[in-house]
């Protein structure tokens, strides 16, 4: 954590600089200042995550100093320095929201464990700010959904987005395994920038795919945010990937609203088979498909095509790719270069090509000797797991990604089976019956509208309201007083 430190007397600095060292860990002191003024301008050029702060100070006092540094640095934490004769301006630091009192001299016990209070607080409030994050940008990818703070001061955040797409020849149970580590390690990478302005969520798309959202103010720290967390996404990438398992992430323009964002990431996943010419196990921009000619993209376009095939197990369609005009495939093997082909096909397919012999003969071969190959597949009816725990569940912040985990297959393994065999979607299905069980709360109970919302796992009353006129045709408040309306009316009738 970065921490200041605002105290008119040297001593009293230098002292508490020298316990922090002496605690070692993540705390580094960032900047001191001796006045009121001081402190104002170092938390406005350095932002720090923690603030100690003399109560009696020159020029301007630090409970003052504290209000004025709120207003620009709000989630910074602060402990106030006192001796015995301040103890009246408590009332007023504890209406500021300081985080604790030390009294001077200050003991190295009561630094330690006012700093681990601080560090806990601070991991605890980014854990549940990046979470409701993550549920208003699931709302807004399903279309629906608004942000508030969008609506009060629009294009004061710059948002980037990096979806995730995972090439690989593994069995079921090995990559939902992996990509359930690369979205721990991505949650963990979240948590560690506690106390940052900025937020980083991570959310399943209906389809199963697996998209990081950055977020951060406009300042010069918020920049270095924004940055520092891009690179640690493409870190994790590298790190999680190898020849039999590569994660590419497909990284949007940097936008200033959630409208934009869902509509780069949608054409992000469009055109995510420009990866096999740009490159697997890496983050791509959003240029680099468009940098491609109108040959590579068809080319990667049918090699993801023909990687489906495979792993469905279906010969027939991975024949009819290969035959499309064969010698657009041979050719591609020049335009998009041996090392990005030879990849994705390693990782994919699980071939190991050959440089100098024709590819398409070598899929050919290879498809031949392994399609027929589908004995031992899992069997499991997957689908009617998750109808049932759906049913079980609705109430629950139940997603795509949460029912794969826990049956141990890749989110977009699981929503490609359920779309074939229900007709529907997985978000589809799950708030059909969300609505079934809000009409039944609203014509048996008295319960108010946001209790019902609550009732069958929404957290936005307004999200609810949106998706039951979608689905009824009414609100839920006309619905209820329709349905006790036709009530009385039967009454009436005896």
């Amino acid at each position: 954590m970065k921490i200041v430190i605002a105290d008119d007397e040297y001593l009293v600095r230098k002292s508490l600089e020298s316990m922090i060292e002496e605690l070692g860990g993540s705390c580094t002191v960032a900047g001191e200042a001796t006045n009121g003024r001081q402190l104002v301008e170092l938390v406005a050029k350095v932002r720090p995550d923690v603030a100690f702060v003399d109560i009696r100070m020159p020029l301007l006092n630090g409970l003052d100093g504290i209000r004025a540094a709120k207003e620009i640095a709000p989630s910074t934490s602060w402990v106030v320095l006192t001796g015995f004769s301040e103890f009246e301006y408590a009332k007023e630091a504890i209406e500021l929201g300081v985080a604790n009192y030390l009294l001077k001299p200050i003991k190295l016990k009561e630094l330690q464990e006012t700093l681990a209070r601080i560090s806990e607080a601070r991991a605890q409030a980014c854990l549940l700010e990046n979470k409701a994050l993550e549920r208003d940008l699931a709302a807004a990818y399903q279309g629906y959904g608004t942000f508030p703070f969008e609506e009060e001061d629009p294009g004061t955040r710059n948002y980037v987005a990096v979806a995730t797409v995972a090439d690989s020849c593994l069995g079921e149970n090995e990559k939902a395994r992996r990509q359930q580590r690369f979205h721990e390690r991505l949650s963990e990478l979240a948590a560690s920038y506690r106390g940052a302005t900025g937020r980083i969520a991570n959310v399943y798309l209906p389809g199963g795919e697996l998209v990081t959202v950055v977020a951060a103010g406009k300042s010069g720290s918020d920049r270095e945010f924004l940055e520092d967390a891009l690179s640690g996404i493409g870190r994790l990438l590298a790190e999680c990937s190898d020849e039999a398992f590569a994660l590419t992430g497909l990284r949007s323009a940097e936008v200033d609203s959630v409208r934009e964002l869902v509509a780069h990431t949608n054409k992000l996943l469009t055109g995510a088979a420009a990866r096999v010419a740009a490159g697997i196990g890496r983050v791509n921009a959003d240029r680099d498909g468009d940098e491609l000619s109108a040959g590579a993209r068809s080319i990667s376009e049918r090699l993801v095509r023909l990687a489906k095939a495979y792993e469905e197990k279906s010969y027939t369609a991975y024949m009819e790719v290969l035959t499309e005009r064969e010698g657009r495939l041979g050719e591609g093997w020049e335009m998009l270069g041996d090392t990005n082909v030879a990849r994705y096909v390693r990782a994919a397919l699980g071939l190991e090509v050959k440089p100098g012999e024709d590819l398409l003969q070598q899929l050919k071969d290879y498809g031949r000797v392994l399609l027929n190959a589908s004995a031992g597949e899992r069997t499991t009816d997957l689908v009617s797991s998750m109808k049932r725990m759906i049913q079980e569940e609705y109430m629950n912040d139940l997603g795509i990604g949460t029912l794969a985990k826990r049956l141990e297959v890749t989110p977009n393994y699981l929503s490609a089976k359920f779309h074939k065999q229900t007709g529907t979607t997985f978000v589809k299905h799950l708030t059909r019956i969300r609505i079934i069980k809000a009409q039944e709360l609203l014509s048996e109970t008295e319960l108010q509208i946001q209790q019902v919302a609550e009732k069958v796992g929404y957290f936005s009353s307004r999200h609810f309201t949106k998706q039951f006129a979608d689905l009824v045709g009414v609100s839920p408040s006309e619905y209820r007083k329709r349905f006790v309306a036709a009530l009385h009316g039967k009454e009436d009738k005896r």
